[in-house]
């Protein structure tokens, strides 16, 4: 593999770690009931950025 398809690969998987981490701060801090306020809709919302968080991560190689 060349090398500059390695640093390619490597800044992608750090990209995809930043995003995972910029995602989980952002549900931490995120008032989920301010801006949905039946529980049935933040519960979907949370699942679904857990979801794609847990993707970022595995494709930044962080399991």
């Amino acid at each position: 593999m060349s090398d500059e398809k390695t640093r390619s690969q490597e800044i992608r998987r750090h990209a995809h770690r930043l995003a995972a981490e910029g995602l989980g701060a952002a549900l931490n801090m995120w008032e989920l009931d301010r801006y949905y306020p039946d529980q049935a809709d933040q519960d979907r919302l949370e699942r679904e950025l857990l979801q794609i968080i847990a993707r970022l991560r595995k494709q930044g190689g962080a399991a």
